[in-house]
């Protein structure tokens, strides 16, 4: 607290291309705080402001935890309609103790109501879907928390860039305010081309229309062919987020697609596949919501020359083409500020689907999956993940059928080895894959702006670790396969490009390994 600058010193170097400043200052004695006392308590109580300190008795004083006290009073007063609340700080300094005593000083002014929410920017998006976002009504009491909410759900939705948020006094009537949301949209997706490449999939090209606020409407449609060296698709998707005032959702989707595994690297065989689904989901909350639907989908499967022999064995015990009746459901709970490159948050998703009886095969599928954000500095970040994913089969079926099996190795789960490589393999060699897969890793992340205001490139440092297992019985933690190394992400004006360096930590015999990958013009 008695930090002073004495002096300060500028010289130019001899070649005079270069400035030296010498700054003489003189750090004081450190001051621990002795005690934190509030004046005019008419609104939150002495226990309520206490849970709002930063520091604790005996710390050394600190001015930035002093400040965040400060702030979280003001949005303590802000939550309870007090937008202008004034809060100062008087320190009664002891210097033969080295004390420091707080004295909080607290006028919350008049209580505030929002008189109007207006919004700024929005030259593609209609009014109503970005006022259906809002927490914070008009004609209520201001209330900080919910506005900042609404910022939040605004920043979220995927075809706004970036959101700023004012508050403006009206004139003549102190206890109101209007609230404005500049709002920076991104640009329309329309007919899209072009060609990308990938480790996973090859050359690939693509051609369709994608929009997440169809003719401003807030609602979501795709339409997309792509052909690469494994696979060739057709899709058709809508969905409305707000099918019903309450926030029911809908969406339906079509699809067909050939897969060739054989490019793929998991074995001689292809598959022709096609599905139509419908599905509503559920808001529970703020941060949780369901899904259910369900559809029908087939597939067909032919075999090569080299194919493992397993396979034509089941195919001709249990025939080549299947038709699947499925209902599934999907619950999650997202805390994340952003949808992409989130810098705080969480989102945890449990999926499950049932192939019903009725079905050529039934089986059913769970997975649970989490990412949790934590913001270390301004400038850099952390997350960890985990993915746990199994299937079997019930009734008539004794397993998960080898054509939905789960397999790890790659961009999507362990970076380093060769994608679909790892886990169990037929007689020939072949990757089998397996009914349970466990995959996870923690990243060291550094957002990167390049000038602009949105996040566009990350770099960062990663482990992962992971396997697949033929079942639940064959697990074994020993079986991990881990790896480490550096990757990028950048959205670029020609598509995401993901690129990665690994160094496999442990690897065995037979393991296939690919340090370098990347993909770029393939969605991440």
């Amino acid at each position: 607290m008695d930090f002073r600058i004495h002096s300060t010193q500028v010289s130019l170097t001899d070649d005079k291309k270069h400035v030296y400043i010498t700054i003489n200052i003189d750090e004081g004695l450190p001051y621990r705080i002795s005690e934190s006392q509030f004046s005019a308590l008419k609104v939150l109580t002495k226990e309520q402001l206490q849970d709002l300190i930063a520091y604790g008795v005996g710390d050394y004083y600190s001015r930035s935890k002093v400040r965040r006290t400060q702030n979280a009073i003001k949005e303590a007063l802000g939550d309870l309609g007090y937008a202008f609340a004034n809060v100062q700080v008087l320190p009664r300094v002891d210097k033969k103790r080295q004390e420091v005593a707080l004295q909080y000083v607290i006028n919350p002014n008049r209580r505030t109501y929002v008189r109007r929410i207006e919004f700024t920017g929005n030259y593609k998006t209609n009014d109503e879907v970005l006022r259906r976002e809002m927490r914070q009504m008009e004609a209520a009491p201001y209330n900080h928390s919910k506005l900042e909410r609404s910022s939040q759900r605004l920043q979220r939705l995927g075809y706004i860039t970036s959101v700023k948020r004012s508050e403006r006094p009206v004139d003549g009537r102190p206890d109101q305010v209007d609230v404005v949301y500049e709002i920076v949209e991104t640009p329309n997706r329309s007919i899209t081309a072009g060609v990308g490449y990938g480790s996973e999939s090859g050359v690939l090209f693509n051609v369709g229309y994608e929009t997440a606020n169809f003719l401003g409407t807030g609602n979501r449609f795709s339409f997309d062919f792509s052909n690469s060296d494994t696979s060739r698709n057709y899709s058709l998707e809508f969905t409305d987020p707000y099918f019903t005032v309450d926030g029911i959702s809908r969406s339906f989707s079509l699809y067909y697609s050939e897969r060739n595994e054989s490019a793929a690297d998991i074995g001689d065989w292809t598959s022709d596949n096609w599905g139509a689904f419908l599905r509503f989901g559920f808001p529970i909350n703020e941060y949780e919501s369901f899904r259910i639907g369900g559809g029908y989908r087939g597939i067909e499967i032919k075999t090569g020359t080299s194919v493992a022999p397993e396979i034509p064995e089941w195919l001709a015990e249990n025939g080549s083409k299947f038709n699947e009746f499925v209902l599934d459901f999907n619950w999650t709970h997202d805390t994340r500020d952003k949808t992409i490159f989130a810098n705080s948050g969480a989102i945890t998703r449990f999926s499950a689907e049932v192939v019903t009886p009725g079905s050529d095969e039934t089986y059913y599928k769970v997975g649970l999956r989490n990412r949790t954000y934590f913001k270390l500095h301004e400038k850099l970040l952390t997350s960890v993940r985990a993915d746990v994913s199994y299937g079997d089969g019930y009734s008539k079926s004794d397993n998960l059928p080898f054509y939905r099996h789960y397999y790890a190795g790659g961009l999507r789960t362990v970076r380093g080895f060769k994608t679909n490589s790892l886990g169990p393999r037929w007689s020939n060699d072949d990757v089998k894959g397996g009914d349970l897969r466990v995959t996870g890793g923690a990243e060291l992340i550094f957002p990167w702006h390049l000038g602009q205001e949105a996040e566009t490139v990350r770099l960062g440092a990663f482990v992962d670790f992971g396997n697949v297992f033929a079942g639940t019985d064959d697990f074994d933690v020993a079986d991990f396969r881990y790896s480490t190394g550096l990757y990028v992400l950048w959205r670029s004006p020609i598509g995401p490009l993901n690129l990665s360096y690994a160094t496999p930590l442990n690897e065995k015999p037979g393991d296939e390994l690919e340090r370098f990958q990347f993909t770029i013009g393939v969605p991440l």
